[in-house]
């Protein structure tokens, strides 16, 4: 369960989130004085009280569904997000395409996939706080549909920047060498400088 503020050194129950995700740890890496994790989330669940604080926390769980209404636009936001990741995908570079990719490719369930997906964006702890208390698919589609098309909105804005820029770069340095060019036509005439030129 994340907490509701990280900086608290020594959380208590009201400082921890309502829900959380039952996960098996896949691998560990010790870097320093920190530890990464790589977790496969199994379960979502609704924190109830704490068992025990010392030396970790543990409490009790329940399990927390979230219900599947079925709906055609169940199925039209999942198809909507399908989309807007492979737009994304189309955007990005280095690994991150491929990985979307391949979620896509692979993971049908569309509670799954939003989950998934979520985690490859690298969503604000605040997004994924608000993914993880919604209780319908439709709840969390909807809210997955709104990040994506906000991430690709963001990545179009990069690219245009980027674009832009390259554009005015390129056109400094046409000017710079028409302006080197014409100096040494200048120089080739005899001309020391354009006025000389005029004047003459």
């Amino acid at each position: 369960v994340p907490q509701n503020d990280a900086s608290v050194e020594k959380p208590k129950r009201e400082d921890l989130f309502d829900y959380g995700t039952v996960a098996v740890i896949k691998k560990a890496e010790r870097s320093g004085d920190s530890v990464s994790l790589i977790v496969q989330g199994l379960e979502r669940v609704r924190l109830r009280e704490l068992v025990q604080t010392e030396p970790y926390l543990t409490s009790h769980v329940e399990p927390a569904e979230v219900v599947n209404e079925g709906t055609t636009e169940v199925e039209a936001l999942h198809r909507e997000m399908i989309e807007l990741a492979t737009k994304i995908a189309e955007q990005l570079k280095g690994n991150a395409p491929a990985a979307i990719v391949q979620v896509l490719a692979q993971v049908q369930e569309p509670l799954n996939l939003a989950y998934l997906l979520a985690s490859l964006l690298g969503l604000s702890i605040d997004k994924d706080r608000a993914l993880l208390a919604a209780s319908t698919y439709g709840e969390v589609l909807k809210l997955m549909h709104e990040y994506l098309t906000h991430e690709l909105q963001v990545h179009q804005l990069r690219a245009e920047i980027a674009s832009s820029a390259k554009s005015e770069m390129s056109r400094e340095q046409r000017e710079y060498y028409l302006r080197r060019q014409l100096e040494a036509i200048h120089e080739e005439l005899g001309e020391e400088s354009p006025e000389q030129a005029e004047a003459a």
